[in-house]
């Protein structure tokens, strides 16, 4: 019989933390300034920019690169519940977390 180590459950919650941990900063540095215009966004609501209107002139770049980065993902279906579990960019994750 071959030994075997068994985590504790506060092991595996330590573990899936990190793993969630990696993920969200992974994502977060890929999403960081995607699309970015060169300016800053007090140009942008000075200029009056299409961003700044769209997004109220509050932090326009700021929302922009999130709803660009959350579009790449729908469409590229990273997200998609639907996809083989495997291939499933959350796959590692159980219902709870």
């Amino acid at each position: 019989m071959s030994p075997q180590v068994r985590l504790t459950s506060n092991a595996k919650s330590r573990v899936r933390r990190g793993r969630i941990l990696k993920l969200a900063l992974f994502l977060a540095a890929l999403g960081q300034d995607i699309g970015h215009t060169g300016f800053t966004n007090a140009f942008e609501v000075k200029s009056n920019s299409a961003l700044a209107v769209k997004y109220v002139d509050d932090s326009p770049l700021e929302y922009y690169h999130c709803a660009l980065f959350f579009k790449i993902l729908l469409k590229t279906k990273i997200m998609n519940k639907r996809k083989k579990e495997k291939e499933h960019l959350l796959s590692f994750l159980t219902r709870k977390e």
